[in-house]
């Protein structure tokens, strides 16, 4: 770990933006479904992955998302994000979307689950 590197906003989001830019062009994780298996509440949600074309998945339990923004676009039979309801909200998003949140974009709504699991066959980061 290196705090001094990342002791102001600007230079975080600098950072963030390089490292994201660099992944944008590079498309490394473009096919993550491929190496990536997703069961929620018992159902396999891997063919929506791959339906999608996710690169990343993303798991809230809260309504906002990196810096105030709201991923989880809702849709039909979906319900509102909420902290005390039980589940949290799986969503997907794409190379494109990723930086569209930033202006009021969403991402891909999987599914609304209380369990999930996650199984990876190569190594992928995390956070």
């Amino acid at each position: 770990a290196h705090p001094e590197k990342f002791n102001s906003r600007l230079r975080n989001k600098m950072f963030y933006g390089q490292m994201g830019g660099k992944d944008l062009v590079l498309r490394k994780w473009k096919d993550l479904s491929e190496f990536v298996t997703l069961e929620c509440d018992g159902q396999d949600m891997t063919p929506k992955l791959k339906e999608h074309r996710v690169h990343a998945i993303v798991f809230l339990n809260i309504p906002s998302y990196g810096g105030g923004t709201h991923p989880w676009g809702g849709g039909s039979g979906t319900k509102e994000p909420a902290t005390d309801d039980g589940l949290f909200e799986v969503v997907g998003l794409t190379t494109y979307q990723l930086p569209l949140l930033q202006a009021g974009g969403h991402g891909t709504c999987i599914t609304q689950c209380s369990t999930a699991r996650l199984v990876t066959s190569k190594t992928i980061p995390m956070q």
